[in-house]
């Protein structure tokens, strides 16, 4: 439970430190005392919205500090443990701090933590019911919610229904797109049918393109190559105008030179080097003369090996900047055409695992809303048991079930309370029939029911009262008495009835210091509790007889408890 509070510069509110018990604590005061002010501290406390607003003007800060008291054996401590933060002697301390500039820092135990998890903690120690609560009563949709909360056994199954439901809706998006892209499927696989034969058909070769821009610099040069060459291979072997040739001429020098290495032997490397320029001079010879035999003077093949070159460069800026390129690009264009190939067996693929994720869908869902409506069965009779002691004992509370039209993660369940205020009148809904003060006896009944099987050990109620008279009142102030014997519960109250069951009573003022309107709470001792009473039972007129009957309301109090 919280055992302590501490607000700074927060709205009204300059510095309040708060000492609180267990057992029901109710804060009382005149309307724009700031009672709500202090709700909403709390509500900032466990995560809920930062807003600059909430910083008192002329401040720079503001500050919301809550001190909680845990079991050893709560599930939250050996939580708490496993995230490595320890208790202090089973204290653990929540920071909320907002600044003019924006910013909003939250601390765990004076550590810095990320929103989601303070509020994952925060959701664990208070659970406040204000307003909120009667808006949300009034939109159906909440209703499914309130049931499951009260039915045992529906966590682990509305996962699986959610899970379920999610692979069919998955499964039919996948099999939309595929059905919507169809049309365009077709058109691309007649699109790469055509680029697959055009570059089949092209039969192209490695390093072809390189060979073929050397075999047209040979045919368009050939009459310049084949005279090039006839003078080359003239003047090497066969000799030009009767001029011996260079192999002749070097044949003349390679005797002399064999001559002259008989007399001195130091000559023979130079005999060598000759010799083996004179062997080599002739396979040139012969290499050229072969050349010169080879040199095509062919128009026809000069225009095919053009057509070939301008086909190649055709296909390369289609599909690649080399022949390597565009065969890569074949092949990537042949796997994507086998895919689209199998579009009829994947659609069919496809069909099969919606229908049987559709048929898991159902039976899941069939087996949660029987768990519902069983659920259902035992919330009417409990919702009407509890209407009963908050003196209507003539309701009747009914679930109103419907299904979906379609697939949905929460199941296949509408549901909507019905309800009848009075006996022989027919079950309408709850959002058209309950006046005020009937729907503020509902949701206190349904809180009491969630009081029995959550785990929060602290419990907040705004105005629940808001709307009841008369003997009601005191019912419902019995029925928060109650509660607070297991929680500890924290009521803002305009009730006097309400407040007279008060374990701790706190009363909210407003005062004016130094030309600033500052919130106060003070704590009530027995005395001041009866003056409260009686203001609120005179309308903030006190008189011997409010007294007497604040002092009456208290003692019944007292034997009631």
């Amino acid at each position: 439970m919280i055992t302590g509070l501490r607000i700074e510069n927060f709205a009204l509110i300059e510095r309040l430190d708060l000492e609180l018990a267990g057992g029901l604590t109710v804060l009382t005061g005149e309307t724009g005392a700031g009672k709500s002010i202090i709700i909403d501290a709390v509500s900032l406390l466990l995560g809920g919205r930062a807003a600059a607003e909430f910083i008192r003007s002329g401040c720079e800060r503001a500050l919301v500090e809550g001190l909680f008291g845990l079991d050893a054996d709560m599930p939250l401590t050996r939580h708490l443990a496993e995230l490595g933060y320890a208790l202090d002697n089973g204290d653990l301390l929540l920071t909320r701090e907002l600044s003019a500039s924006g910013r909003n820092t939250c601390r765990l135990q004076g550590r810095l933590v990320p929103l989601n998890l303070y509020r994952e903690i925060g959701a664990q120690l208070i659970d406040i019911h204000g307003q909120h609560d009667y808006q949300s009563l009034l939109h159906p949709e909440n209703h499914l919610l309130l049931l499951d909360s009260l039915a045992a056994g529906t966590t682990e199954l509305k996962a699986e229904v959610q899970q379920a439901a999610q692979s069919v809706l998955d499964t039919r998006q996948q099999l939309d797109k595929l059905i919507g892209d169809a049309r365009d499927a077709a058109r691309r696989e007649d699109m790469l049918k055509f680029q697959l034969e055009e570059i089949d058909g092209a039969n192209l070769a490695d390093n072809e393109a390189e060979e073929l821009l050397g075999e047209r610099v040979r045919l368009v040069n050939a009459e310049k190559l084949a005279a090039l060459t006839a003078t080359a291979y003239a003047s090497l072997f066969a000799g030009l105008d009767r001029q011996q040739s260079a192999i002749d001429l070097t044949a003349a020098v390679l005797a002399g030179m064999k001559d002259l290495a008989a007399i001195d032997v130091s000559v023979e490397p130079m005999l060598d080097s000759l010799a083996t320029a004179f062997y080599q001079m002739e396979e040139v010879a012969q290499e050229l003369r072969h050349y010169r035999e080879n040199i095509v003077f062919d128009p026809v093949r000069r225009d095919e090996v053009e057509d070939r070159l301008a086909l190649i460069k055709s296909l390369t800026r289609k599909y690649g900047g080399s022949i390597a390129e565009i065969m890569a690009y074949r092949d990537e264009a042949a796997a994507e055409l086998a895919v689209l190939s199998q579009q009829d067996e994947l659609q069919a693929e496809l069909l099969e695992r919606l229908t049987q994720a559709e048929e898991a869908y159902q039976r899941l869902a069939d087996v949660l809303t029987a768990v519902r409506k069983k659920s259902a069965i035992d919330m009417a009779t409990a919702v009407s048991r509890e209407l009963a002691e908050l003196k209507m004992p003539n309701t009747e509370f009914e679930v109103h079930f419907d299904q979906r039209d379609r697939v949905h993660p929460l199941g296949q369940d509408v549901v909507e309370f019905m309800f009848s205020p009075n006996h022989g009148e027919p079950l309408k809904p709850l959002t058209k029939t309950a006046s005020g003060g009937e729907m503020s006896r509902v949701i206190l009944a349904l809180k009491t029911l969630l009081a029995q099987i959550d785990p929060v050990p602290t419990l907040i109620f705004d105005e629940v009262d808001s709307g009841v008279g008369g003997e009601a009142v005191r019912m419902v102030a019995e029925k928060l008495a109650q509660i607070a014997q297991t929680r500890q519960v924290l009521c803002v109250t305009h009730s006097p009835q309400v407040a007279s069951f008060a374990t701790t009573h706190l009363m909210i003022s407003k005062d004016t210091v130094a030309e600033r309107t500052v919130t106060r709470v003070k704590l009530l001792a027995h005395e001041e509790r009866k003056l409260e009473l009686a203001r609120m039972l005179g309308g903030n007129a006190v008189s011997r007889l409010t007294l007497e009957h604040a002092a009456e309301m208290l003692q019944n109090a007292r034997r009631k408890a």
